[in-house]
């Protein structure tokens, strides 16, 4: 029979990546966590988390998702689903990235919740964003407290405070 607690740490300090110093992780594909020296975080995809230094309790499912640049900061509590989701994510915190290119440039950004395929996409710095539908949001850059919702809504804008509803609002 299965050693119950080899099994475990086989999941999730080694998987298909290589932690370097971290504990309870999930590391399933090609260098996913490769380089992590986090905890409680789960990488699932070719590249996922793998650059993730420090920071805990992330999700990154797909193809570079976390993936992170090469001065990866903390990270803590944020979700991304999808190829390329948050991977540029360095220092941001409660970001949510679901859909492919989801937030795909946030580096320090907190309180982010974008919807949809490249929602979010050139947001780097930007705060208490919520982004639902394809492209939504897609030139915000360092822009906060924004509410996108509908195919294109927002897509060149680039400025606080706005509520827009609606395809290409």
């Amino acid at each position: 029979m299965y050693d119950r607690e080899q099994v475990f740490n086989s999941l999730t300090k080694y998987g298909e990546g290589y932690a370097l110093d971290s504990n309870n992780n999930i590391n399933i594909g090609t260098s996913a966590g490769f380089n992590s020296q986090t905890d409680e975080n789960i990488h699932i995809g070719t590249n996922a988390g793998l650059y993730a230094t420090s920071g805990n309790h992330n999700v990154y499912i797909g193809f570079e998702s976390g993936v992170g640049g090469v001065s990866f900061g903390s990270h803590y509590n944020n979700i991304g689903i999808g190829a390329n989701t948050l991977t540029n994510i360095a220092t941001g915190f409660n970001n949510i990235g679901i859909g492919v290119n989801s937030l795909y440039n946030l580096t320090d950004g907190f309180d982010n919740y974008c919807f949809g395929n490249a929602a979010g996409y050139s947001l780097t710095t930007g705060t208490n964003n919520i982004l639902i539908g394809d492209e939504t949001g897609y030139s915000l850059t360092d822009s906060g407290y924004n509410i996108l919702m509908g195919t294109y809504a927002g897509y060149n804008l680039n400025a606080p405070n706005n509520l827009a509803i609606g395809f290409n609002s």
